[in-house]
């Protein structure tokens, strides 16, 4: 019976400490569009909507990397071939789901039971200037049960970015 009680503990404990899945990256373009023409961008909107501290983050992350690719960020007020826009957040779900509880005798009883089912990520998508149209996207999504997501995905903002960007151009 004391075996039993702990390995049920061990295994609720390895539930309830299960980290963050590994991200999946995603991505998506227009076939019509030619990449290779594509030399300048710049950022649709002057602010994003992350807070101020998250926002500088991930536009000189996206910055880096992008003139790493041979891509030149021009001013607001310059002609660009591509605008560049993110999008950022978390979203919780309620998961049904069932627990076992071991009773005073030592029985086991399985009982209905809900789970919190953390997301969070980074969309980042390049527009045609002239519709606003996008023409290339990427998604960066980690997915767990650990209640710090936010937090997880602020610290983890430039890989993101990095992951994301990783597939442009289009293969």
């Amino acid at each position: 019976m004391i075996r039993r009680f702990a390995l049920l503990t061990l295994l609720a404990l390895l539930v309830a400490a299960q980290p963050l899945a590994a991200a999946k990256v995603r991505s998506g373009h227009d076939t019509g569009f030619d990449f290779d023409a594509v030399h300048t961008y710049r950022w649709k909107a002057e602010k994003g909507p992350a807070g101020d501290d998250l926002d500088r983050r991930i536009r000189l992350e996206a910055d880096e990397v992008l003139s790493k690719k041979g891509l030149k960020r021009v001013g607001a007020d310059e002609a660009a071939d591509v605008l560049l826009v993110y999008s950022v957040g978390t979203e919780d779900m309620l998961v049904a789901g069932r627990t076992a509880e071991i009773g005073w005798f030592g029985d086991i009883w399985v009982i209905g039971a809900a789970r919190s089912r953390m997301s969070g990520g980074i969309l980042i998508e390049m527009q045609r200037p002239e519709d606003g149209k996008a023409v290339w996207g990427a998604t960066w999504v980690q997915t767990g049960n650990n209640p710090d997501t936010l937090m997880l995905l602020v610290k983890d903002a430039e890989k993101a970015v990095k992951k994301a960007l990783a597939k442009y151009p289009p293969k």
